[in-house]
Formats: C-alpha cells, structure tokens, sequence
C-alpha cells in the first residue's frame, strides 16, 4: 500500500492523473489524500505506515499515586494473613481515611498490576441448565 501511494503521489505530481480520480480509485476522501501526502513528503515511506489510534493519554485512568496506595495496602493485608480481594483493600484505604474509587476500580487496578489470578474453578453461568418436567403435571 505505501509504495502503491508513492506512485500515485507522484503520478499527481507529474499531472498525468487528478487527485479527485486518485481518490474515488483508492476509495478515500480527499483530506486523507493529502494527509497521507504531507506525511510522505516530511516522512518518506516511513509516514504512510499505519498509525497507532490509541489515545496520547488517558485522562479518567487512575493516579500513580492512588495506584500505587491500592498495591502497597494490598501486600499489608497480605502480609497480615487478612483476605486482600479489592473489597478488602477498599475498605483498608477507607480505614487509613484515604478517598479510594470503587472496589471494581480498585479490581481493575490490581489487574493491572498482575495482583490478581483468575479463579478457573468458577463455572459460567451458561453452564447452568434448568431442570424442566416433560409435562406440566409431572411433579
């Protein structure tokens, strides 16, 4: 595809081809068009490889600082032989009058953090299969 838009690049260039016929061809708007020109001419081949669509940053992803109570209060209920599931270590925070999220924030935090196994024992609920008599009278 980059070499591909190399040449149709420079088959505008040269005026042999319109950058509208360019467009309705690859099935691309005109805007992307010239992105993807002003990328090759600053970049080379290398600025018409496909970019990351991932944000810069994540505004609303919990604080280091608050990441990192969750993870020590964690290891001190450990430590303590105490259960130290995200409930637990919400209601630690709250005991050390610190303003933590909710324990489901507090779970995905510890995900995060590769704190936290997966209970494979733990049926699906699809498992479930409800037991129905053959007639309605049958009980």
């Amino acid at each position: 595809m980059e070499q591909k838009l190399a040449a149709v690049f420079s088959a505008v260039q040269s005026g042999s081809v319109s950058v509208t016929q360019v467009c309705v061809d690859n099935q691309i708007s005109r805007q992307t068009y010239y992105r993807y020109q002003r990328r090759f001419r600053t970049e080379g081949l290398a600025g018409l490889n496909p970019r990351s669509r991932a944000p810069r940053r994540r505004p609303t992803q919990t604080g280091e600082v608050m990441v990192e109570l969750i993870v020590r209060a964690r290891k001190q209920l450990e430590v303590e032989g105490w259960d130290n599931g995200a409930i637990s270590v919400r209601s630690r925070l709250l005991f050390d009058r610190v303003d933590p999220p909710s324990a489901r924030t507090v779970h995905r935090v510890l995900v995060r953090a590769g704190m936290v196994e997966p209970n494979p024992k733990k049926r699906p609920r699809s498992s479930y299969r409800r037991f129905v008599f053959p007639a309605t009278d049958d009980c």
